[in-house]
């Protein structure tokens, strides 16, 4: 996550792993601790919480001296807990549409 410099193409990378992974299934993501010590916009906890946001429970967060791991699982649909499905199609969506512009330089073509 930290080699992409774009913060959209970063939670693309996300989403992508988010759709790819069954529910149930583990994502691992690995990322210099520096990244989330150093940040001004982004701490542990706000991560944790978008990843929640996305129907991501941490199962283990291990950090070392050098690099944050985190274990997270996708949470299995249940009829009590929101179906994020939706969201997460349209934040897709949103994302992809922002990258494709980008790489149009701005300009969306019909």
């Amino acid at each position: 996550l930290n080699c992409e410099g774009d913060a959209v193409r970063r939670g693309a990378m996300i989403m992508g792993a988010v759709e790819m992974v069954r529910e149930g299934g583990l994502i691992l993501i690995s990322m210099p601790k520096a990244c989330l010590d150093n940040s001004r916009f982004c701490s542990q906890r706000v991560l944790l919480g978008q990843l929640k946001k996305l129907a991501l429970k941490a199962r283990r967060v291990i950090n070392t001296r050098s690099l944050t791991l985190l274990v997270l699982q996708k949470k299995h649909r249940t009829s009590n807990v929101t179906d994020a499905t939706a969201t997460n199609d349209t934040r897709l969506a949103h994302i992809k549409t922002h990258i494709s512009e980008k790489k149009m330089g701005g300009v969306v073509q019909a």
